[in-house]
C-alpha cells in the first residue's frame, strides 16, 4: 500500500472550498471598505473574522488536495504544506493582536462612529451570504465523510452571531451610544485571536511531526477495541489537520461490514482534535 504515491481523483468538495475561500474573502473586503466609511472598529474585527474563517476553509482545502493527490507520503509535500498554513496563521494573530490593542484603547477614549446606518446595511448583507454558506457547509458534511467541515460551519455559524453584535452595536451608534462599538471589537477580537493561536500552535506541531505517534497509538487502541485486527495504519499531520488512513481485517465480526466501518470511523475521529479524511479499508470489505 505504501510502496508508492497513490493518487486519489479530485473530488467536488475542493472545488467548492475555493469559492467559499474567496468569498469570504471578498466579504472581508467590503467589510473593510465599510471600516473606511464609518470607522468602526466592529466592523474591522467582523472583517478580521471573515478572513480567519477563509483561512480555516483554505486549510482544509489545502489539506485535502494533498491527501487526493498522493502526497501524504512525501515529508517535504506534508511540511510545505503545514510551513505556508503556520505562517498565514501568524499574520491572522499579529493583526488580531493589533486590533484587540486598538479596541482595548478605544474603550476608555473619546470614540465616535460615522454613518452606522452602513454598517447595518452590509452586515445584513453579509448575514445573508454567511448563512448560504454554513447551509451549503452543513449540506456537504452530511455527504462527505469530512469531519472538519461541521467544525468549519461551526465557525461561520459564530460568526453569524458576531455580525449580529456589530449590527446591534451600530443601532446604539444611531442614538450617539458609541462605546459598545469597541467593545464588540475587543470581544471578536479576543475570539479570533485564540483560533488563529491554535491553528498556528497545530500548524507548528505538524511541520514536526510532534503529536504524529501519540494518535497513531490511541487510534490503533480504538480500532483493536472493537475487536477488529489491523493491518496497516499510517497517520500524518497537514496543518492544523489530520489525515488517518486504516486497513483492518473486520471479516471475523458479526456486523456486516458497512456497520463496522461507520462505529470504526466514529471512535476514530472522535479522538482527532480536527480531521481532514479518515479512510478505513478491509481486504473483503472495501473502502
Amino acid at each position: 500500500m505504501w510502496n508508492g504515491v497513490k493518487y486519489y481523483p479530485m473530488e467536488g468538495i475542493q472545488l467548492g472550498l475555493v469559492k467559499k475561500t474567496f468569498a469570504l474573502i471578498f466579504l472581508s473586503v467590503v467589510l473593510y471598505a465599510t471600516f473606511i466609511a464609518t470607522g468602526s472598529l466592529a466592523v474591522l474585527a467582523d472583517a478580521v473574522y471573515s478572513l480567519a474563517d477563509a483561512l480555516f476553509v483554505f486549510s482544509l482545502w489545502l489539506s485535502l488536495l494533498v491527501v487526493y493527490r498522493g502526497l501524504f507520503l512525501s515529508r517535504t509535500a506534508l511540511r510545505l504544506t503545514s510551513l505556508s498554513i503556520f505562517i498565514l496563521s501568524l499574520i491572522l494573530v499579529f493583526s488580531a493582536s493589533l486590533l484587540l490593542y486598538s479596541s482595548f484603547v478605544s474603550i476608555k477614549a473619546p470614540y465616535t462612529v460615522q454613518h452606522p446606518e452602513i454598517i447595518v446595511a452590509s452586515e445584513i448583507l453579509f448575514v445573508f451570504v454567511l448563512f448560504y454558506l454554513y447551509i451549503s457547509l452543513r449540506e456537504e458534511a452530511l455527504k462527505e465523510d469530512v469531519r472538519a467541515l461541521v467544525g468549519i460551519s461551526k465557525d461561520v455559524e459564530r460568526n453569524i452571531l458576531a455580525s449580529f453584535l456589530v449590527i446591534i452595536s451600530a443601532l446604539f451608534s444611531m442614538i450617539n451610544l458609541h462605546a459598545l462599538d469597541p467593545a464588540v471589537a475587543l470581544l471578536i477580537s479576543a475570539y479570533v485571536l485564540y483560533r488563529s493561536l491554535v491553528l498556528s500552535y497545530r500548524s507548528f506541531r505538524s511541520i514536526f511531526g510532534i503529536s504524529d505517534p501519540l494518535v497513531a497509538e490511541v487510534i490503533r487502541d480504538r480500532v483493536e477495541g472493537m475487536g477488529a485486527r489491523l493491518l496497516d495504519l499510517h497517520v500524518v499531520g497537514i496543518g492544523p489537520y489530520y489525515y488517518v488512513e486504516v486497513r483492518v481485517d473486520a471479516s471475523h465480526l458479526p456486523d456486516p461490514w458497512d456497520r463496522v466501518e461507520e462505529i470504526m470511523r466514529r471512535r476514530i475521529e472522535s479522538v482527532l482534535p480536527s480531521s481532514a479524511k479518515v479512510r478505513i479499508m478491509s481486504p473483503g470489505g472495501g473502502i
